[in-house]
């Protein structure tokens, strides 16, 4: 391969090296470098076209265009290790003494051949290749591409199991709502509406004082982590934990609901999600969660 009609001459390589660009080198390594780029150019492409059942010719370049591509994939893609291909090319032959055109060279002829099928990847696909965005047809004046009938991420049966879990903890909310004490509700009520358990109005409504609300708070989650437990006894503790942050979200709900139409708080008006604080003649918005 390192002879003067196939090989490039270690001096032409070398050079090219030096001066990072074919215009720069001198005319007899311009010479060896283009007959070994168009060389294998050609044979990558003719290896293709002999495959292909269409009876188009083959799109050959000359030989500065093929070396041009050749440039151009080096400076601009790199390996997996992330190295520049022309940083690669010359490493890899950086231990040999004898060999280090040979390596080089068949470094190169690799690489020519993924320059050949990005070109005719982008350039010249056969007759049956289709783009992914090509339309195929008109529904109710959208028109479908290939793009849209590739199999997504979304999984039907994720999406099924997902409707089945928040429905049990629906249930669960529900169920666990009777069971809370009226001085549990409103703990809940009063963290879920950003309102302090010391606020007067919410002890007052509690008939407490603020250390018994708080723990007030604490044992209604041990209320519903008992049936948490209960509901997934196979359940790890990651989806034990997930199903019950879920069932707190819609028991939430429920106890914001029935505050604002079954307990009488004089300075608090409810709205659901909002609750809408009126105290001490000063106004305040707090948003509960979405």
């Amino acid at each position: 391969m390192s002879n003067e009609s196939e090989g490039c001459g270690e001096a032409a390589w070398r050079e090219w090296k030096m001066l990072c660009a074919l215009d720069l080198c001198s005319k007899s390594a311009v010479d060896h470098l283009l007959r070994f780029g168009v060389r294998r150019f050609r044979r990558y492409v003719n290896r293709v076209h002999g495959h292909r059942s269409d009876s188009r010719s083959a799109p050959m370049l000359d030989a500065r265009d093929a070396w041009h591509r050749f440039e151009v994939y080096l400076a601009v893609n790199k390996s997996r290790a992330g190295k520049r291909y022309k940083d690669w090319l010359f490493n890899r032959a950086r231990h040999e003494s004898v060999r280090w055109e040979q390596v080089v060279e068949a470094g190169a002829t690799l690489l020519m051949r993924d320059v050949v099928r990005d070109y005719l990847r982008r350039e010249h696909a056969a007759p049956w290749m289709r783009s992914l965005q090509e339309p195929l047809c008109n529904v109710q004046g959208y028109k479908v591409t290939l793009e849209d009938l590739l199999p997504g991420t979304f999984d039907p049966s994720c999406e099924v199991e997902k409707r089945e879990v928040e429905a049990m903890a629906e249930r669960l909310a529900s169920d666990l709502l009777p069971e809370l004490s009226l001085r549990e509700q409103i703990a809940i009520f009063a963290r879920a509406s950003g309102i302090p358990v010391s606020d007067p109005d919410i002890l007052n409504a509690a008939g407490c004082g603020k250390s018994v609300l708080n723990e007030s708070y604490h044992s209604a989650f041990h209320k519903l982590a008992g049936h948490v437990r209960e509901t997934t006894p196979d359940a790890s503790p990651e989806e034990c934990t997930a199903f019950a942050v879920m069932t707190h979200e819609r028991l939430k709900d429920a106890i914001i609901s029935k505050i604002g139409s079954e307990i009488h708080l004089p300075h608090y008006s409810v709205d659901m999600k909002t609750i809408h604080v009126q105290h001490n003649h000063e106004h305040a918005e707090v948003l509960g969660d979405e």
